[in-house]
């Protein structure tokens, strides 16, 4: 980044996008330290909001992040003396999102901070400090050295609530029908483990089911998604196939069904690019002349 402390003294450096009502907001560097102390040096960022319902980007890229490589990203800012600290949120964007920060008293430097994965599409991205104000007839906050360090240590174990499907919880998977028609069910029909597995059910006229599942992650950590699927063999000659993505980062796995009467598993290996990990799969079966019928069963994420 060129100039991260606002020490230059211009702000040519740095791209403003004023979201605020009035689009009244000011963006300038401050030398002097007119409106606080600098958190260092002697310059400051200073954003002016004044009126109300005040909102503001700053951007600038970056460069020189490395493939799959995690960071940890840190600004800091300061609720000038006077102004109610709790009517603003300070966030950072890059790749995800850290969350919302507010100061936890006004006259003092606050820090936002977040893990994030440098990516192959987003190697030169923009880092984005947005700041909200509601309420406020005016407020000035103060920006401060943005800096890049090692990820933090993180021992988190990935977990899929319910990924076996014994609650007997179909709310819980969010099952998104492709074409309308198609169902997903919980049964204590087939199980490859303990007493249920989810079955999916389409009808001639539709052809998929997707899910989305959440699960606690390290940025930059290594898993494996695994689904296991079972065919009856009363609907070979049908074309299906599976699908997993990974969210943030993109890895994709595809496969063709083409083992019948037994469970077959499904793996797709990711790097994580956010805390909070995501991956999207399903099974669509294009063409299809009469209803079939799909069961899923141990659904998990395991460290690799």
């Amino acid at each position: 980044m060129v100039d991260p402390s606002f020490e230059l003294g211009h702000s040519s450096n740095w791209l403003f996008f004023d979201q605020s009502p009035n689009y009244d907001s000011i963006f300038l560097e401050d030398e002097s330290s007119t409106y606080g102390p600098p958190h260092s040096g002697s310059g400051v960022g200073v954003l002016d909001f004044p009126t109300n319902g005040g909102s503001a980007s700053l951007l600038q890229q970056i460069f020189g992040l490395c493939n799959e490589q995690a960071y940890t990203a840190t600004a800091w800012f300061y609720i000038s003396s006077g102004y109610d600290p709790s009517l603003c949120t300070v966030s950072l964007i890059i790749s995800t999102v850290s969350s919302p920060v507010k100061a936890t008293a006004a006259g003092v430097w606050t820090k936002v901070q977040f893990a994030f994965l440098g990516l192959p599409n987003f190697l030169s991205p923009y880092i984005t400090i947005d700041v909200e104000c509601e309420n406020t007839s005016e407020m000035i906050v103060l920006i401060n050295d943005l800096s890049f360090g090692p990820p933090p240590a993180c021992s988190v174990i990935p977990t899929i609530s319910d990924g076996g499907f014994e609650s007997g919880n179909l709310t819980i998977w969010d099952a998104i029908p492709t074409e309308g028609n198609e169902t997903f069910t919980i049964t204590n029909a087939n199980p490859r483990t303990g007493k249920k597995s989810g079955v999916l059910t389409y009808p001639s006229i539709s052809n998929g089911i997707l899910f989305g599942c959440d699960f606690n992650a390290c940025v930059g950590g290594k898993y494996t998604f695994h689904m296991w699927y079972y065919m009856p063999k009363a609907y070979k000659g049908i074309s299906c196939t599976l699908l997993a993505t990974a969210w943030y980062t993109g890895e994709t796995v595809t496969s063709d069904i083409s083992a019948y009467n037994q469970w077959v598993q499904l793996n797709l290996d990711f790097v994580s690019g956010a805390a909070i990990g995501h991956v999207d799969f399903g099974i669509s079966c294009l063409n299809q002349l009469q209803k079939v019928v799909i069961y899923i069963d141990d659904v998990s994420v395991t460290t690799r």
